[in-house]
């Protein structure tokens, strides 16, 4: 089971998105208070028509200090993962999908009966936490003040489960919660079409991230005598390689540190398929030599 990493800093649009939150419900409470301002700005489906602009601004909404203080450390536990994996502009499109699947679902369940309003970003939380959950998986996080630890992806189905009772036990709240389950539906759909599979700590072959572990230790300088050049990860080096070296050789060495450079420089999402590849194929030649591969 992976351990739990040391705390980093919570990432940009993560801050805006939490300081947003903060500051409409600040306006809210201190110079708009008049009920009419917050009812404006709630995602009510069958206002919808008449006030567009709510299936965005529904998002920035607290229902009150509570709500905007856990919103908020919710979203600064999950969310920045995501955005380093996903960069920031893609994460951008990220959230507005999960909202948009919040709207979307609330105004599905509307054509079924009476749906109350949706205040809150907590379906872009339970989005965050499912993109957290495709990341690392099998990453552990602590139970509030507890000495206790659970996995990440218990912890999201757990959320999940939340919002789903909270659809069933309460006539007014109930429908609040089963909306912000689409943000879920709408994270995963996204995720998938990133080629990430939510749920798992692994995503596609191409982004395996065991894969880059041992790799790293390959710190190493060039072998003088220079032995069998890679020629691709496959079979061809990537452009740049040919038209940096008339002779289009490189050892093995000098391969991986290039993979490790731009993986320092640009993150792991720059690599190639063919690099990501030639990462795996190291790794495993590494762990067969060392007799260490579980296989």
């Amino acid at each position: 089971m992976e351990p739990q990493p040391t705390p980093s800093t919570v990432t940009p649009v993560v801050t805006r998105l939490i300081l947003a939150n903060a500051l409409v419900f600040l306006v809210l409470a201190t110079v708009f208070t008049a009920p009419i301002f917050f009812e404006s700005l709630q995602l009510a489906p069958s206002q919808v028509a008449a006030r567009p602009w709510s299936l965005f601004t529904f998002l920035f909404l607290s229902g009150g200090l509570p709500q905007l203080a856990f919103s908020g450390l919710a979203l600064a536990l999950f969310g920045p993962p995501v955005e380093r994996k996903l960069g920031s502009g893609v994460f951008i499109g990220y959230i507005l999908a999960t909202g948009f699947g919040v709207a979307l679902l609330a105004l599905i369940l509307a054509r079924f009966g009476t749906v109350a309003p949706v205040v809150g970003p907590w379906g872009v939380v339970l989005g965050f936490a499912v993109g957290y959950a495709s990341v690392h998986a099998d990453r552990t996080v602590p139970v509030l003040a507890l000495p206790l630890t659970i996995r990440v992806k218990t912890l999201v189905w757990m959320m999940i489960g939340i919002s789903v009772v909270g659809a069933i036990v309460g006539a007014s709240t109930g429908i609040f919660h089963l909306a912000d389950v689409g943000g879920v539906l709408a994270g995963m759909m996204f995720l998938r079409l990133r080629g990430i599979v939510p749920g798992s700590s692994t995503e596609t072959r191409s982004t395996t991230p065991s894969v880059i572990l041992t790799p790293i230790r390959l710190r190493v300088e060039p072998s003088t005598d220079r032995p069998a050049a890679v020629t691709g990860h496959g079979g061809h080096l990537p452009q740049e390689q040919l038209e940096a070296s008339p002779t289009a050789t490189v050892t093995p060495e000098e391969e991986v540190n290039r993979v490790l450079d731009k993986i320092g420089a640009e993150g792991w999402q720059s690599l190639t398929d063919e690099e990501q590849q030639f990462l795996e194929d190291i790794s495993k030649k590494k762990r067969l030599d060392s007799g260490t591969d579980p296989a």
